[in-house]
């Protein structure tokens, strides 16, 4: 066969970007045709098509191993050296596109004219495919692999390489292109067993893309695969995903009924599926606050599997129980279970579940004050979440990250971050943590004084919580409609407010709500002369944070308190309050309470100055 010689004039006097600019418009392709393509001889149109197959820049060593059993197809009696004259004789006419580090590739318009004309050529195209998916595969590079023999039509193999593989690739933050691959195939492509391997695999990406609606269809149809006999710990591990789909959009009850369907279908089979939903039902019933039903689950998990093996499933019930703690506000105990489970999610590697982790151990430091500590954590499942693209950890990360940075004054921030959260769970259809979100921007922008801004987010708030008949939610947000409306000069409307959301504290025995409603009913109560009543409101708040060991809301509670003392004359109870707030303050990082605390010394100092002076003067 005829090579053209390497000083052969190129093909295209320019790249093909820059040809199109020269105004070849629609004909375009009649110029590849006419001035390009038909110019090549045999053995150079085939070597175009083959690399057109490729996605990426490839080395020649790719192309030399999807053409190995090709390479005297191209010219009868040339061997593999003649692919390599080949290619170099293309690079220099342009046909052939190359980077900076000697890759080739086809310009978008070329490699689409070439495939088109390869797809008249079956036999050919599903070879190089077939050998693209096998080198692909000795890679490690199974998205590729799974396209290539999809091309080739060897379905079983391209469901296989992603279904084989499919914790490596959700953990490199590949759920999008596994969807984008697996979703090319349809049940009459694959035998029974493997399309639902298949739906599995597409449930679980969705999962972590946040498509819960996607995967519930995706998990519901293995179990209306009429073909498939399924074992009763397989109906309840499907039972038990579509569970954890309506667990994570906030949709309880319909989680439980899932978790009971599994539970049901198991019988007394105590096997690691069954700890798997009772590690599912302790999370659900902690969040409702039923502990005993909470406690009992996990720790029933947690028999099945410890000291067997399996050591996923082990963390997971730690993280189970430590959440019960972390919401009955047992927060040393609650770090001490989220360590174990973090401890042993490191050693197995562990990425999805180690969010989870970080996250708890957050907000059990945050619960305890220790801003900076949480904030170490919210960063680690930030990045930890990002990198496996899992919405859901992201949102909750971000908006962690915001409540912390809100409460040590760095409202702009919290506010950053809140928004940064707000559409994720939007998308979500998460409506629990959207409304607490709605709850968390108010709270932020009525800490920065910009309190139109926060009614808008309060209100949207309170709307979501009556629907969600969440009543810790109410009790928060109308708290902080209290606080809005003292700033606003409504000091009737503020009253009304925090009485509601003392009752509904009451209600559900949260200590922690109850602290910030009668915190901030006292600080109404300072402006309605009633110092008798506010100084007892603004101490019960105290009395409970100081037993919930929150230091945090120690430090703006003594801080409340002191500048109480200091309007009512009491300077000498103002100066001590006033230190310890201060000092805490200092030690947490809260530098809005530490810059008003300093403020405050030095008007005390001032005033005690002055005392000293005009005593000075009388005995003058």
């Amino acid at each position: 066969m005829s090579l053209a010689p390497c000083d052969a004039a190129p093909l295209l006097p320019c790249d093909l970007d820059e040809l199109i600019d020269q105004g070849f418009g629609g004909k375009i392709e009649e110029y590849l045709v006419r001035n390009v393509y038909e110019t090549l001889s045999p053995g150079e149109q085939r070597l175009l098509k083959a690399i057109s197959i490729f996605r990426a820049p490839v080395d020649e060593q790719a192309i030399g191993e999807v053409l190995a059993e090709e390479s005297l197809a191209l010219s009868p009696g040339e061997g593999m050296e003649s692919v390599d004259r080949l290619l170099d004789g293309l690079v220099q006419k342009h046909a052939i596109q190359q980077t900076d580090y000697g890759e080739k590739y086809l310009h978008s318009l070329l490699a689409e004219f070439c495939y088109d004309r390869l797809r008249t050529d079956v036999p050919f195209r599903t070879r190089l495919h077939k050998n693209a998916g096998q080198y692909y595969y000795s890679l490690d590079e199974y998205l590729e692999a799974a396209h290539h023999y999809f091309e080739a039509k060897e379905y079983q193999k391209s469901a296989a390489v992603i279904v084989d593989n499919l914790d490596q690739l959700i953990y490199a933050g590949q759920s999008m292109a596994i969807l984008g691959q697996l979703r090319e195939l349809g049940s009459q492509m694959l035998d029974a067993t493997t399309w639902a391997a298949v739906c599995m695999a597409i449930g679980d990406a969705c999962m972590i893309a946040g498509e819960y609606e996607d995967a519930v269809v995706s998990y519901q149809a293995i179990l209306d695969t009429e073909t498939l006999v399924l074992s009763s710990r397989q109906v309840a591990d499907v039972q038990r995903r579509i569970g954890e789909a309506y667990d994570r959009k906030g949709q309880y009850d319909q989680a439980l009924n899932h978790y009971a369907e599994g539970i049901q279908v198991l019988g007394d089979d105590d096997s690691v599926e069954m700890a798997r939903i009772h590690g599912r039902l302790s999370r659900i019933y902690a969040q409702q606050g039923e502990y005993e039903k909470a406690i009992e689950s996990a720790r029933q998990g947690l028999s099945i599997v410890k000291g067997t093996g399996y050591e996923k499933e082990t963390a997971d019930c730690y993280d189970a129980i430590g959440l019960i703690y972390l919401r009955k506000g047992d927060y040393d105990r609650a770090i001490e279970h989220h360590s174990k489970a973090l401890e042993t999610r490191k050693r197995i590697g562990d990425k999805l579940g180690l969010t989870g982790s970080y996250i708890k151990l957050g907000i059990a430091y945050k619960s305890k004050g220790e801003y900076d500590r949480a904030l170490e954590y919210y960063t680690d499942s930030l990045a930890t979440s990002e990198e496996v693209e899992d919405i859901i950890r992201i949102a909750v990360s971000h908006g962690e990250l915001g409540f912390v940075h809100d409460v040590k004054g760095n409202h702009d921030q919290a506010i950053w971050h809140y928004n940064k959260a707000l559409p994720l769970f939007r998308r979500l259809g998460n409506r629990p943590l959207e409304a607490i979100t709605h709850n968390n921007l108010g709270e932020a922008y009525r800490g920065k004084g910009e309190y139109g801004q926060a009614m808008e987010h309060l209100y949207l708030a309170l709307k979501m919580y009556v629907d969600l008949e969440d009543t810790e939610g109410l009790s928060d947000v109308y708290r902080i409609l209290g606080e809005v409306s003292l700033h606003l000069g409504n000091t009737q409307q503020a009253q009304e407010y925090c009485q509601k959301a003392i009752q509904l504290a009451a209600e559900i025995e949260s200590r922690h709500c109850l602290g910030c409603a009668y915190r901030a009913l006292g600080k109404i109560q300072t402006k309605t002369e009633n110092p008798a009543e506010a100084r007892q409101h603004l101490n019960l708040a105290l009395a409970i944070f100081r037993e919930l060991g929150d230091e945090g809301e120690v430090a703006y509670t003594l801080s409340d308190l002191a500048n109480f003392e200091y309007d009512t004359g009491d300077r000498e109870r103002a100066r001590q309050v006033c230190n310890e707030a201060l000092a805490m303050a200092e030690e947490l990082g809260i530098n809005k309470i530490a810059q008003q605390m300093a403020k405050l010394t030095q008007k005390l100092a001032l005033r005690h100055e002055g005392a000293m002076n005009g005593t000075v003067n009388e005995r003058a």
